[in-house]
């Protein structure tokens, strides 16, 4: 008698779908040098995250934000298309140009938590690599 390993991909999948269903629709795409300020802060924030990702440590290269995308988390479905509550949590998409050389670009995903419950940090919640410059999207 053997052991299955469990599959968590349904799971996850389920977990993507209802996170999905919770959003509201992505803004348009921020590039203004003033409101990427705080996509730049929030890169830092996951700095360490984006180095392990990027398989390696090395904090004397430069990350720096160049384009952004938010939503809005919601705590009803029904409403999700027609909120911006300020108790809401943020999901950020930011496309990062770094000093990597294989990965010269990165789409980072974080959360930032409403500012009522949240402590100030930030969950990074996944990263894609690209060695070529390319239009940011949600993921």
């Amino acid at each position: 008698m053997g052991c299955e390993q469990s599959k968590d991909g349904g799971v996850q999948d389920m977990m993507v779908v209802k996170e999905e269903t919770m959003m509201t629709a992505p803004s348009k795409c921020v590039v203004n040098e003033k409101q990427l300020q705080h996509a730049q802060e929030l890169v830092e924030q996951a700095r360490m995250a984006i180095e392990i990702n990027l398989g390696s440590f090395w904090p004397e290269k430069h990350l720096k934000a160049t384009q952004m995308i938010t939503r809005q988390f919601v705590g009803d479905v029904a409403i999700a298309e027609h909120t911006t509550c300020e108790k809401t949590g943020t999901m950020y998409y930011i496309k990062v140009h770094t000093t990597n050389k294989h990965y010269a670009w990165i789409h980072v995903k974080v959360y930032e938590p409403p500012r009522a419950t949240g402590n100030g940090l930030i969950n990074f919640r996944g990263m894609k690599k690209y060695k070529r410059d390319c239009d940011l999207k949600t993921f």
